[in-house]
């Protein structure tokens, strides 16, 4: 299985596995597509929703197909905003600009 986690200005994939003390969860490393990413300066996570509930910074959200989540993350840039939403798998995202629109 895989998780996301997001902070305010990054956000990591996390694979669970067997590790000396028993099953846990790892930052995913050197896989071009999974590894962990710094967001561009001035741009930050505004806000983590999962199943319609806010998420704080830094908890894990399973990526399996076994709890399918709905899942809304919203990114800021300035006054300009997209949000990410998706479950299942299948993401998309929409596109506003900081006056509503």
């Amino acid at each position: 299985p895989l998780a996301w986690i997001g902070n305010e200005n990054s956000y990591e994939f996390q694979a669970r596995e067997l590790t000396d003390q028993g099953p846990d969860w790892t930052q995913v490393r050197g896989d071009d597509l999974l590894h962990s990413r710094q967001l561009p300066t001035g741009a930050y996570i505004r806000s983590i929703q999962v199943d319609g509930q806010p998420l704080e910074f830094g908890k894990r959200i399973p990526l399996d197909n076994q709890g399918t989540h709905d899942v809304s993350v919203e990114i800021a840039l300035g006054e300009d905003r997209v949000k990410v939403t998706g479950k299942a798998g299948h993401f998309q995202s929409v596109s506003a600009s900081g006056d509503g629109t």
